[in-house]
């Protein structure tokens, strides 16, 4: 694991200084508005902590109100619909119908035309079963509704034969009902004739009798189990009106805060600031300084060195290089005589203005000892500066701390290996 050293960490902090002042002045601002805002919320003799719960408080109580109101609507439709089912099941027609003994009264009319018998036919089904007949006969017979007579009246017609049948649990109700239809439907053929042409409905039987239908059963059985669906609906929706009237009132009795102690203080204000300062400062911190440890950026001479790599020198600037570098330069002059070398090359790893002027002062301070120097950069790329390096067949990198990555360094490193070329060690600057 790689050591974060406190001082370049430090340097680090240090460029983006500027940076850092902005943002903790604008998240100064920001949360100071906010608390001032907060401040302005809170009314008189509420701390901060004792307007949350309140706050909290009177929302609960506002969905305790919300739920109930719901409730009370649901339930209010719910009585609607059993009240229809209700009346129903207990008036209509369909609904006492013995399915076992079922009164029909039926009658059968011949159509007798030299116009279109189809036309006819459709004109006398359509007003009977979905025209204004019932509406009419609900009017003539007086305590029948409209819906009721839908159910037991039908109508059909084959060829060119118009059957109408109705059915009753009483025989005399259905006769007097079919009785009623006929007349009516007399006078209907005259409006009829206006568009269709003149026919004749010939009456060909008139029947009454009894029969049993099973569908009838199903029908009426669905029907009351959609009223009695209706009244488990509706006690279900009181009980839980009930409940949830009873769970406000308990929530109100142990929870419905006390009265304010004091007035608000201004020390909100001073919070949100604080708070804003740490923020401000503290969010780029922490980024500068997780940028920095997982970086591959060299941190130091020790942690280049802890590599495996011989460090030739460390110095903090190119000044400092000119003071402090004679004894580093004479170990090199040593080893220079020692590999009978006349050039050294010096490879710079970096492209920043202070690593260039320290590897010039680097250069400098080695060609007083009598040994010439080159320097390149970018031999990865540049073949011209690639041929320096080969034909010198020596290297000393001269490396940037924050700058140089170790990428950089471990593909020079590579490069040197394929070529033959020996690496005498580092230069670290920063």
């Amino acid at each position: 694991m790689r050591s974060v050293y406190i001082r370049n960490l430090y340097l680090e902090i240090l460029k983006r200084k500027k940076w850092i002042a902005f943002l903790s002045v604008l998240f100064m601002l920001i949360m100071s508005a906010v608390g001032l805002k907060r401040y302005i919320d809170i009314p008189d003799g509420y701390t901060e902590e004792e307007q949350l719960k309140v706050t909290e408080y009177e929302d609960n109580v506002k969905e305790f109100d919300a739920a109930i109101e719901e409730l009370a609507e649901s339930l209010k439709l719910a009585e609607r619909q059993l009240k229809i089912t209700k009346e129903y099941c207990e008036n209509s027609i369909y609904m006492q119908l013995d399915p076992q003994k079922i009164y029909v009264s039926s009658i059968q009319y011949g159509v007798q035309t030299t116009n279109s018998v189809g036309n006819i036919l459709s004109a006398c089904t359509a007003y009977i079963n979905d025209g204004s007949m019932k509406e009419e006969l609900s009017e003539k017979l007086g305590d029948i509704p409209i819906e009721y007579l839908k159910e037991i009246i039908t109508c059909s017609s084959s060829g060119n034969v118009l059957t109408i049948s109705v059915m009753h649990y009483n025989k005399q109700s259905a006769e007097e009902i079919m009785e009623a239809i006929t007349e009516q439907l007399q006078r209907q053929v005259k409006h009829i004739e206006d568009v269709q042409g003149e026919f004749t409905l010939e009456e060909l039987d008139a029947t009454s009798y009894t029969k049993a239908d099973v569908s009838v059963v199903n029908t009426q059985n669905t029907n009351l189990n959609n009223y009695k669906n209706n009244q488990n609906n509706m006690s279900s929706l009181r009980k839980s009106l009930i409940d949830q009237r009873n769970n406000r009132r308990g929530y109100i009795e142990y929870n419905k805060p006390e009265e304010p102690a004091g007035g608000k203080s201004v020390s909100i204000i001073f919070k949100y600031l604080i708070f804003g300062i740490i923020l401000g400062a503290g969010l780029p911190f922490s980024i500068i300084c997780l940028q920095y440890v997982i970086s591959e950026r060299i941190k130091s001479a020790k942690e280049l060195s802890a590599s495996g790599m011989a460090i030739l020198g460390s110095y903090q600037s190119a000044e400092e290089i000119r003071e402090k570098a004679e004894r580093d330069v004479m170990d090199i002059q040593l080893l220079a005589d020692e590999k009978n070398v006349e050039t050294l090359c010096l490879n710079i790893l970096g492209e920043s203005l202070g690593l260039e002027q320290s590897a010039e002062a680097f250069a400098g301070q080695i060609q007083s000892k009598g040994i010439q120097t080159c320097q390149i950069c970018s031999a990865q790329q540049n073949v011209e500066e690639l041929k320096k390096l080969i034909d010198v067949k020596n290297c000393i990198m001269v490396t940037e701390i924050g700058n140089t990555t170790y990428s950089q360094v471990e593909e020079m490193i590579q490069l040197c290996h394929k070529f033959n070329i020996d690496i005498w060690g580092c230069v670290v600057v920063g």
